[in-house]
């Protein structure tokens, strides 16, 4: 079965997570970057972000990983489109290991921890914990299920979000910000910082690099084919159809949150 995220990387979708491209401004004022680094992005998309901190950070040592080949390909196109080819290496994960550990200065993350199992949520946390340097920092921007969300609602979310669009929402790992900074810290993770990102937070205006003004025009070009490839459209409309099933109108059930680790290394 084909998943959202197969039909998001189709038309070059990008910051798909919490606030969008103005969360993603949000994190990298965090990544505190003075221009050497070497930094990693573990599930990169379409590359929306990695070309946004490549194009202000021209200096940094830029790796992605991603699960997914067809994301990979779409990163890998959108690259090549802004002009910086061979300047971020992109990694699958099945050939992660290849990063030395104790080699990396930040990595960053974007709504790609709150929808994996727990058993490959763990495996991810000892990869980065291990590739860190020791205080190395882990920056994630992601969703947290709101204090009014119950259990017996997250179950469900989940389990109807699983069978429509191929991934869960959000997993329970991370049902309040408290449960999710013990979550890191149990797992080598020691929290330094955390913000519930508002709205009055994405209201601050930014310039934008050539380079990401390009960027811009790669995900038009995929959001083009909506409007003559009648499969694609059909696509999104059942989609945003199937959503109506699972979240009430107007009803909050999550909220975006930025958490700034630090890489402890005591496991």
């Amino acid at each position: 079965m084909s998943s959202i995220l197969d039909f998001n990387t189709s038309i070059n979708s990008d910051f798909l997570h919490a606030n969008g491209e103005s969360g993603t401004d949000l994190l990298i004022d965090k990544l505190n970057i003075q221009g050497s680094e070497k930094i990693v992005e573990f599930g990169v998309g379409t590359g929306g972000t990695l070309i946004k901190l490549k194009s202000k950070y021209p200096t940094i040592h830029l790796t992605g990983i991603d699960a997914s080949h067809k994301m990979l390909e779409a990163a890998r196109k959108r690259i090549k489109f802004c002009g910086l080819k061979n300047q971020i290496e992109l990694i699958h994960s099945n050939d992660k290991n290849t990063i030395q550990e104790n080699s990396i200065d930040i990595v960053y993350i974007e709504s790609v921890l709150g929808i994996l199992n727990q058993k490959t949520l763990k495996e991810v946390l000892f990869f980065l914990n291990k590739i860190l340097k020791d205080q190395g920092t882990l920056v994630i921007n992601e969703s947290i299920w709101l204090d009014s969300v119950s259990e017996k609602e997250i179950d469900f979310i989940n389990e109807k979000c699983k069978k429509l669009f191929g991934i869960r929402q959000c997993n329970i790992e991370f049902k309040t910000i408290d449960d999710t900074i013990k979550y890191f810290h149990d797992l080598g993770f020691k929290n330094q910082s955390c913000k519930r990102i508002r709205k009055t937070d994405t209201n601050i205006k930014r310039g934008k690099t050539i380079t990401e003004l390009r960027s811009k025009v790669f995900t038009s070009f995929g959001k083009l084919k909506l409007l003559y490839s009648l499969k694609l459209k059909n696509q999104e409309k059942k989609y945003n159809a199937e959503m109506t099933t699972i979240f009430e109108e107007e009803k909050e059930y999550l909220t975006g949150v930025i958490m700034v680790f630090k890489n402890s290394n005591y496991l």
